[in-house]
């Protein structure tokens, strides 16, 4: 993932390797087939997820928390991306 991906639009879902399979599979739900949404594993975060985009981030403890989903629809392409819908 990398910070301009970000500005283009897009939302980074971040999670601790240890996250339970089930809880993944949940996540990974949100990100296909969205070209603007991304997930990847990632060591020391705070909480075990960790949503990014432009400016803005959310933790959360569970795949089920339904903050989840709204952040994604606010965010991805979200009103204070730089560079809307430029390829990521």
């Amino acid at each position: 993932m990398s910070v301009h991906s970000l500005e283009h639009g897009a939302a980074w879902i971040s999670y601790q390797p240890t996250l339970p399979i089930d809880q993944i599979k949940t996540l990974e739900s949100f990100v296909t087939p969205n070209f603007y949404r991304l997930i990847a594993p990632y060591e020391n975060l705070a909480s075990p997820i960790v949503l990014s985009a432009w400016g803005k981030q959310l933790s959360v403890d569970d795949a089920s928390d339904s903050r989840i989903a709204v952040f994604l629809k606010a965010f991805t392409q979200g009103p204070d991306t730089p560079e809307p819908g430029a390829p990521c």
